[in-house]
């Protein structure tokens, strides 16, 4: 993935939205009270390891990642029956 923006990005209300080309990332702030959709292609479990690696090892946070972690466990094994 590349990035070469370095602008802010702008505030974005309620209906707007914003989408990156191909092949590039962002970083992105939400406040409280917000939130997002965000669109990816392809299964995601395969997408879930970098997830979790990415907010381990940025943000170090331990509990976000063992909620993400028991969820996905629950819909995985209710999937299955």
């Amino acid at each position: 993935l590349e990035s070469e923006d370095t602008m802010p990005l702008p505030t974005l209300h309620p209906g707007e939205r914003t989408c990156l080309e191909r092949g590039h990332a962002r970083g992105l702030t939400i406040h409280s009270g917000s939130w997002h959709l965000e669109y990816g292609r392809g299964a995601v479990a395969t997408t879930l390891p970098f997830a979790m690696v990415d907010t381990l090892l940025v943000s170090l946070e331990f509990e976000s990642v063992r909620r993400s972690t028991v969820e996905f466990t629950k819909l995985v094994r209710r999937r299955r029956k």
